[in-house]
């Protein structure tokens, strides 16, 4: 990785670093003293026309919108500078599959809210796998999987 040092302040704090290869990419934003660990994730589906309309609606009503897309995948975001969450058709042609153990979990804010998108995405035609109520100890959560059987848990502490 190359980096020109005209590009950067004087100050750390204020560095943007980027590395991407292919389909890797890592943004660590540090100016707000704040890390940002996840830049982005990416789950397979076999039919991106159906899933790109389930996201739509139910990331849609977490306030995200499209941020990229082509032909091989669509993305969301809460806009500029923040984690995006993408489907995509895999890269090798293969089916996609959920992953066995693979979960990712979106942060509901409160109780009502984790209901409400949980009730979108059964709506939208997710399947179940645990309906909202506390799990442990602070941890309030619930779950479903989608079209491609990836599995996502909405959450909040209370």
């Amino acid at each position: 990785m190359a980096v020109n040092a005209s590009n950067l302040s004087a100050n750390p704090s204020n560095w943007i670093l980027h590395f991407s290869r292919q389909r890797l990419s890592l943004d660590v934003e540090i100016k707000t003293g704040k890390k940002q660990m996840i830049s982005h994730i990416m789950l397979g589906t076999n039919d991106l026309e159906k899933s790109a309309k389930f996201y739509d609606a139910f990331l849609g009503e977490m306030g995200a919108s499209r941020a990229m897309e082509n032909e091989r995948f669509v993305a969301w975001s809460f806009g500029k500078d923040t984690a995006m969450f993408i489907v995509i058709k895999p890269h090798n042609g293969e089916a996609a599959t959920g992953g066995n153990g693979t979960m990712v979990a979106l942060n509901g804010t409160d109780t009502a809210t984790v209901a409400k998108l949980y009730a979108k995405a059964i709506e939208l035609g997710a399947t179940d796998e645990g309906a909202p109520g506390d799990r442990t100890g602070n941890f309030h959560g619930a779950y479903f999987r989608d079209f491609d059987g990836n599995k996502i848990n909405l959450f909040c502490y209370v």
